[in-house]
């Protein structure tokens, strides 16, 4: 069977080069690694593919060949886990890391699987393997685009186990499966709930803004929605497309976690899992409160205005100065009814 992995010169540079090889070679390759001088001067590896071969901001894990589990606790030895994964029946390799010692053993699994997956599989395979360890992975294990250190300490000795069995995603399909669809259920729950949610908070954010209008206004927020759609106002702040969802540029994990979810008002709106994207925030998002967060930095009164200054009307006006003259005449005509009252006798 071959295999797609990334290799990394170093740390510090995002830039990978891509391989193709049989799981064999990589097991060599693992077993016959040089020494290096420090942990910094090692090459890092990717059981995986990235978009064009970069792991630097912006990038994404495209596809996986396999799964990593690193383990820095210094409570169990490699051998030790050897012998859960080898009862689970899992094909993989066990390799020590560079600060691993006797008293204290920190160690890697690379695990094949059995063809190219999807990307976003990975965290389920993770899971799955890290329980047959007893949930011992330390937790950058489940970073999608985590890269992992391989090479010898000349100080120490070099511990490779290779083990025979399944491929991960085969020995794993049950507990993966499980793992995924609990995953999402959750995530059709939050969704659920934040287009329940958007709407309330919608209707209330619409019914300040009218209370602002005079006769003869128009709404900016509902004329924005009208003329704009998330999609593309996503791709005007740097969130990338993939396939139906999309990335945040803030993304570390450079999985697409931004859905797009259409209310039953048919009107399209934008909800992110992700932990760290200015718009997770539990709610789903339309066009305005998109402008709102991204370009005003969640400043409502201030979207509104630009939105105004912004749209113009069927006649070719600005909706701003259409709004003005239409306040303007609202406030002349209660100043003349005023006028009209005072002289009929009517207190005012």
């Amino acid at each position: 069977m071959k295999l797609d992995y990334t290799i990394f010169e170093s740390l510090h540079n995002p830039q990978g080069a891509k391989n193709t090889a049989s799981w064999a070679d990589v097991c060599r390759m693992l077993q016959d690694v040089p020494a290096f001088p420090s942990k910094a001067a090692q090459p890092l590896i990717k059981l995986g593919t990235f978009d064009n071969s970069s792991r630097g901001q912006g990038s994404s894990l495209t596809a996986i060949s396999g799964v990593e589990i690193d383990y820095d606790a210094g409570n169990v030895t490699a051998h030790s886990a050897a012998k859960l994964l080898r009862q689970a029946g899992i094909e993989c390799v066990i390799c020590s890391t560079y600060t691993s010692r006797m008293d204290c053993p920190k160690w890697r699994v690379f695990a094949p699987t059995s063809r190219t997956l999807p990307a976003e599989l990975r965290t389920y395979l993770v899971s799955a393997l890290d329980g047959v360890l007893g949930n011992i992975a330390a937790r950058e294990s489940y970073t999608p685009k985590q890269t992992f250190f391989y090479g010898r300490n000349p100080d120490t000795s070099y511990v490779f186990l290779h083990l025979k069995g399944e491929f991960v995603d085969v020995a794993l399909k049950d507990a993966a499966n499980a793992a995924y669809l609990a995953d999402k259920r959750a995530q059709r729950q939050r969704e659920e709930l934040a287009a329940t949610t958007c709407l309330r908070a919608e209707t209330q954010r619409n019914r300040k803004a009218a209370g602002r209008l005079v006769v003869g206004q128009v709404s900016p927020i509902d004329e924005f929605n009208n003329s704009h759609d998330v999609r593309s106002i996503l791709k005007t702040h740097g969130y990338r497309e993939s396939g139906k969802k999309f990335i945040a540029p803030t993304s570390q994990s450079g999985m697409a976690g931004v859905v797009i979810l259409q209310g039953d008002d048919g009107r399209e709106r934008a909800f992110s899992h992700h932990s760290n994207d200015p718009i997770a925030d539990g709610l789903a998002h339309d066009a305005f409160d998109l402008f709102c967060i991204l370009d005003h930095g969640g400043d409502e009164w201030a979207a509104i205005q630009a939105a105004a200054k912004l749209l113009t009307t069927a006649k070719g006006e600005s909706l701003h100065s259409h709004n003005r003259n239409a306040y303007r005449q609202a406030q002349q005509a209660a100043k003349a009814q005023a006028a009209l009252d005072k002289l009929k006798g009517v207190a005012v």
